[in-house]
């Protein structure tokens, strides 16, 4: 709906912005208007031949997610800047190619295997944290080194005969091109970020060979600010509020948490309320907002068309979907 200036301007004073129930119940209204407007089945833009959400400027990416100037690319996320021939890898850019199986890679790096945080390398196999390297195999730390074998230096006859050896006998044993173990991770799988993308239970990931931490991390029933009696406006607020005094519980999680002064002065300066949900909390619920990394095949919702497409809203969604070219015709 069209509003002069002030109209704008007054019915944005209505909604009371600056009180927390006033933004909870803007949200309700806001998630009522959309539900019957049309989504297009992906955001993307200037995409030729290619699978996917968020993609913009790319030419054959296959079942890719968060590219844009990159071709030729298969069961990615995040590449980007000219990443061209890669496969299952999560971040690489930068101009790279032939890139498979690898996390954080980048820099002109190519032909990289199984590795990770290995930047402007070339011919590197199961190697971690190893810039500016070529013709490693199962290293580590190392920087500006070649012909390496569990960090051990070879001359360049002796590193391709051993390394020989070995892919010999991984691919005897099945586990050539798989990546590191997952028992290997420092981490459990519930504190990385796999379980945003990929949501488990602690028996699934269990079951497939994850760690699961069990420890709880942050504090509860520390709180000192009772929502309940707090200000519901930040206009509220006092200016002499010390806020590092305070703790505040998650309404979501029950966890505590703590507001920073710079937090404070942004939220006066934005005239918005206090968040009312711990920073983890707060990070799911916009995640939520995002599509997943997973496609489903199907057919445009729009009355008459029988255009079909690879999209990340599931059939049980609630959503309207169209295609590209119905989408189009309804909003411009």
């Amino acid at each position: 709906k069209s509003y002069t200036k002030e109209e704008y301007e007054d019915k944005i004073k209505s909604y009371k912005l600056d009180t927390y129930s006033g933004v909870e119940a803007f949200k309700k209204e806001f998630l009522d208007f959309i539900k019957n407007k049309p989504r297009k089945f992906a955001e993307c833009s200037n995409i030729v031949n290619s699978t996917g959400n968020y993609m913009t400027n790319v030419k054959n990416n296959r079942y890719c997610f968060h590219a844009y100037d990159a071709e030729n690319n298969a069961y990615c996320e995040h590449v980007w800047r000219g990443a061209k021939d890669c496969m299952d890898c999560s971040t690489a850019g930068r101009s790279v190619e032939l890139i498979y199986n690898t996390i954080n890679v980048g820099l002109q790096s190519s032909n990289v295997i199984c590795s990770s945080y290995c930047w402007g390398s070339q011919f590197m196999e199961y190697c971690l944290n190893c810039p500016n390297s070529n013709n490693c195999f199962g290293c580590t730390g190392l920087k500006k080194n070649s012909y390496c074998i569990l960090n051990k230096q070879y001359s360049k006859e002796d590193y391709k005969k051993l390394r020989s050896k070995i892919i010999t006998k991984m691919k005897q044993d099945g586990n050539y091109g798989d990546f590191f173990p997952s028992n290997m991770s420092s981490f459990g799988y519930n504190e990385s970020s796999a379980i945003e993308e990929f949501p488990l239970s602690k028996e699934e990931a269990l079951v497939q060979g994850f760690k699961w931490e069990n420890r709880e991390r942050g504090t509860y029933g520390k709180e000192t600010i009772d929502w309940n009696k707090f200000s519901d406006s930040i206009k509220d607020l006092p200016n002499d509020f010390d806020i590092n005094k305070e703790i505040f519980i998650c309404l979501e999680c029950k966890k505590n948490y703590r507001i920073i002064t710079n937090e404070l002065s942004f939220y006066r300066r934005m005239n918005i309320p206090l968040p009312r949900n711990c920073p983890e909390c707060r990070h799911t619920k916009r995640l939520k907002n995002r599509g997943p990394n997973k496609l489903w095949h199907r057919k445009c919702m729009k009355e008459g068309c029988n255009n079909e497409f690879e999209t990340s809203y599931s059939p049980d969604r609630p959503e309207i979907i169209y295609c590209e070219k119905c989408y189009q015709q309804e909003v411009y």
